[in-house]
């Protein structure tokens, strides 16, 4: 900004500076007493005496005329006020003398007041403005004559349309003229820009249509703006402008308002002469830039002129640096941007960005961290762009010397450690890192877990630093002051990833006996499809160098259980049978290994290594019922009736006489050779003698009499004896089979009585509902189709009573399944034949639902598997949404899947064969 010409002029003669605005020179404190002084002597001021050097005594005489005035003056106005004030004593006076009230000015209105008080919210609101109202019919004659327009016709357009009388003026529709006109020139228009438009060229059209949307966004976004608004904000700009022209703001809001209404170039003009006023402000530069985008050069030229200005502003620098298209000219700016700020981190990223040249990078790299040693992302890029594991350690070193509060850096060592020697050990690693922490928590650093689980997941998405990641992670798990219960939790709540199987696996090699936990990695490897990495893991705690861990299998064969168990439930049935033998080599009073070593033989097919096995366990342990029960079922499977019965007899009911599973055992056999009688006595003698799962021997009592000795009222009274004997549970399972057997022999009066008097015992029973929903359908499908809104009535109580039941659930499926409810033996409904696929897709729904609640329902599984066959589902999908299932579950549950699990004949098939056989697959 140039200095004006008149500041290094000459004062005219006689100038007195601001005399013009009233000025009267400066004054102090003692000058208010040489004023009283000089007013009582008539003395004039030594700088107003050269201006009145030539006047003499006259001017002196004139100042006292002056004063003499002045003080009439006030005398005749403080006359006036006194006046005034005793203006209505008399009044006053008198009322007082008179007896009369005397009333103020103000109290004349005191009721109007408190009139007020009536006066409605819109009454108040509708008061007129004060104000000249006489202005208010100017205002609007104004308005009138603003939409007042003026139209041009020729006299013989407007003959013509009044039939040649000019008397009948008032009859043209000027108006209607004028729209017709103006449609007529925009079509004009309109055909005009047509043809041009299809003389340009692409990219002209491009540029205009990307100028017509950048233009129909800003109107789009300030379109609710009222011109008020601006004009204010505009007054407003220029005030704060005017008042402070050496700040910023007031230039660059002013700048971009007048930019969002559309005066680009008023815009540019504010912000160029915002530069002039505040040219060591790197913003306004910025903003000045951003406004003439468009042009190249004369951005180019900004920001060397504000480079001029600003020599330490960053933005600047890197703008200038962004403006170039030439590699070589940005290094070159940003070399000159570095020599003015070295220690700048910003700038020598971006030089380390541009730099090609590996041997120019490597020492850019090392002369950034010399000059800005506190940054720690240079460190980092400088460490991993080293070739030699030495030299990148030592480097590493330095660092930590420079930051001793980062931890990254001890991840940056593990990834060197890593990068450098692919067979390091996941042993060395976590040392290293431990080490880190110990140091890190001398230099006054908080320790805290989720910071480096954190990192780990990062580094884990790089999917380069796999052992790291284990490293970090079995650092935090080994680490002493950290409670493992703090970190399940917060590995539950990572979802499903390969940190959790991690950091699981890790504090399991800690605290194998932590079950849950096994639970929750087979749950993780499962929905990753990583099995293999649950095996790993088992391997490492049950096998250390290559033999099995004595140690742990003789305190903990649990362990060893589980992981034979998933070998088998994969397959590798000949691997869990190597295991399990050497598991009872290691602790032969163990049941619970010789057990899964008879198990793991018939499997593999070793009924003979099964019956040596059974022997040396009668020997061994006499006294385990289980031991006994379990040889009874193997000679039953294998055929071998008469050795079972003799067993069973001399041996196991005289040994255990209370135990029902005995008696069971032994009517069966009786059942398989047709001798129904001798069942019969044998059923009868454990119903006067078992006391425990006493309803389990009063069912199949019950049964025997009604199936196959056709004894109805018999087998009735036996069932009305156990209900007697027994209460809770039990007593309802009885109730259940007794309302069965009603069923089964057609006494439909019976059959509904017990439903619902045994609904009044058992509110909550699931079995009861079920045959409450069966009765209803069976009932409404015998006189008409049941209605929509009747069938959902009976499926909301039952859900509602059993609290979602898995039972209720199957039951709800099967019934849109079903095409005709049939009674059977069974008691289950039939397949359906109607195709209708959205029905068969509502059934598969709610059996997904009915296996969610319980895995465990043997029935549901069947039945789902049903629907998708009916569906035509392919073997892939029945394998992977049914077969693996059931061997991952392990059904326990269900009448249709008991029947062909128990079956006695054939008892060591695994899930996936009981479902292949029941759904003939």
């Amino acid at each position: 900004m140039e200095r004006p010409s008149f500041l290094d002029q000459e004062p005219p003669p006689g100038y007195i500076a601001g005399v013009g605005r009233g000025a009267v020179g400066f004054s102090t404190r003692g000058s208010k007493f040489q004023q009283n002084n000089n007013e009582n002597n008539g003395r004039i001021p030594k700088r107003f005496q050269k201006s009145n050097q030539f006047s003499g005594t006259d001017s002196h005489s004139k100042s006292i005329e002056e004063l003499q005035d002045d003080k009439d003056a006030e005398d005749i106005f403080s006359a006036i006020d006194k006046r005034l004030q005793n203006k209505n004593k008399k009044l006053k006076r008198y009322k007082q003398e008179n007896g009369l009230k005397y009333d103020k000015m103000a109290d004349q209105f005191s009721d109007l007041k408190r009139g007020l008080m009536k006066i409605t919210e819109d009454e108040w609101l509708n008061l007129p403005e004060s104000g000249d109202i006489t202005k208010v019919n100017k205002r609007q004659r104004l308005e009138e004559q603003l939409n007042r327009k003026m139209y041009a016709a020729p006299d013989s357009l407007l003959t013509e349309m009044t039939g040649g009388k000019t008397s009948n003026v008032s009859n043209v529709n000027l108006t209607k003229l004028t729209e017709e006109r103006e449609k007529l020139l925009g079509k004009q228009l309109d055909l005009n820009f047509q043809e041009e438009e299809g003389q340009k060229s692409e990219m002209t059209n491009q540029y205009l249509n990307e100028l017509n949307t950048l233009q129909l966004q800003m109107q789009n976004k300030y379109d609710n703006v009222e011109e008020d608004d601006v004009a204010k904000t505009r007054l407003i700009l220029k005030s704060y402008r005017t008042s402070d022209p050496y700040k910023s703001e007031g230039w660059i809001s002013s700048s971009r308002l007048e930019e969002k209404t559309g005066n680009l170039e008023l815009a540019r003009q504010l912000i160029i002469q915002g530069c002039e006023y505040c040219a060591r402000d790197g913003d306004i530069w910025l903003e000045n830039i951003r406004l003439h985008s468009n042009d190249i050069a004369k951005c180019k030229q900004i920001v060397t002129q504000g480079i001029r200005y600003n020599l330490k502003n960053v933005k600047l620098w890197i703008k200038a640096m962004e403006l170039e298209k030439l590699c070589l000219n940005q290094k070159r700016i940003l070399r000159k941007a570095i020599i003015k700020l070295p220690h700048e981190e910003k700038l020598w990223k971006l030089m380390i960005e541009k730099e090609d040249s590996p041997g120019e990078l490597e020492m850019i790299m090392k002369k950034s961290v010399e000059m800005v040693p506190q940054s720690l992302g240079l460190w980092i890029s400088f460490i991993r762009s080293l070739n030699n594991f030495k030299e990148s350690i030592n480097w590493l070193n330095v660092a930590r010397k420079k930051l001793p509060k980062e931890p990254f850096l001890w991840i940056v060592e593990l990834q060197m450690e890593e990068k450098f020697n692919k067979d390091v050990t996941i042993y060395k690693l976590t040392e290293i890192l431990q080490n880190g922490f110990n140091c890190l928590i001398e230099n006054g650093v908080e320790w805290d877990y989720r910071y480096w689980i954190k990192q780990a997941e990062i580094l884990k998405e790089s999917k380069e630093y796999d052992k790291s990641v284990e490293g970090i992670v079995s650092s935090v798990v080994c680490y002493k002051p950290l409670d493992h219960s703090e970190l399940i939790k917060y590995f539950d709540e990572l979802g499903n990833t390969n940190i959790q199987i991690i950091g699981y696996g890790n504090i399991l090699l800690m605290e194998p006996t932590k079950f849950q936990l096994w639970q929750k990695l087979k749950q993780v490897c499962l929905k990753l499809n990583q099995l293999e990495l649950m095996f790993e893991i088992y391997d490492k705690i049950i096998y250390q160098e290559g033999k099995i861990n004595e140690s742990l299998i003789k305190t903990q064969s649990i362990i060893g259980l589980m992981y034979c168990k998933e070998l088998i439930k994969l397959g590798k049935n000949l691997k869990a049978s190597q295991t399990i033998n050497e598991m009872a080599t290691i602790c032969p009073d163990d049941l619970q290994v010789w057990l899964a070593k008879i198990k793991t033989d018939l499997l593999n097919g070793n009924h003979d290594m099964v019956k040596e096995t059974f022997n040396q366990l009668i020997k061994k342990f006499p006294h385990e019922a289980r031991v006994h029960y379990k040889y009874i079922k193997f000679l039953i499977f294998k055929t071998q009736l008469d050795q079972a019965k003799i067993h069973l007899k001399e041996y196991c009911l005289m040994k255990f006489p209370g135990n029902f599973i005995f008696y069971l055992q032994l009517s069966q056999i009786y059942e398989l050779e047709k001798d129904y009688t001798s069942s019969h006595e044998v059923l009868k003698k454990g119903n006067d003698t078992v006391k425990d799962h006493y309803s389990i021997i009063c069912i199949n009592y019950a049964k025997v009499n009604e199936i196959f000795l056709h004894r109805i009222s018999i087998a009735r009274s036996i069932l009305d004896r156990g209900i007697l004997k027994t209460e809770g549970q039990e007593q309802e399972l009885i109730q259940w089979n007794k309302i069965q057997m009603e069923q089964r022999n057609g006494n439909q009066e019976q059959y509904e009585f017990l439903i619902f008097e045994n609904l009044k015992r058992f509110p909550h029973s699931s079995l009861i509902w079920r045959e409450r929903i069966l009765q209803t359908l069976n009932n409404m499908n015998s006189v008409k189709r049941l209605k929509t809104s009747e069938k959902r009535m009976i499926f909301q109580d039952a859900l509602r009573a059993t609290n979602n039941s898995s039972l209720i659930l199957q039951t709800i499926g099967e019934s849109f399944f079903i095409n005709q409810p049939q009674n059977n033996v069974n008691n289950t409904l039939p397949l359906s034949q109607n195709d209708d696929l959205s029905t068969i897709n509502k059934a598969v729904k709610w059996f997904e639902r009915a296996l969610k609640s319980d895995p465990r329902n043997g029935d549901a599984w069947i039945w789902y598997t049903r629907c998708l066959l009916q569906m035509q589902a392919t073997p892939e999908t029945i394998k992977a949404k049914c077969l693996s299932q059931v061997a991952e579950h392990e059904p326990n549950k269900g009448t249709l899947w008991l029947q062909t699990a128990k079956d006695i004949q054939n008892p060591y098939r695994t899930p996936s064969q009981v479902l292949s056989e029941i759904c003939r697959m």
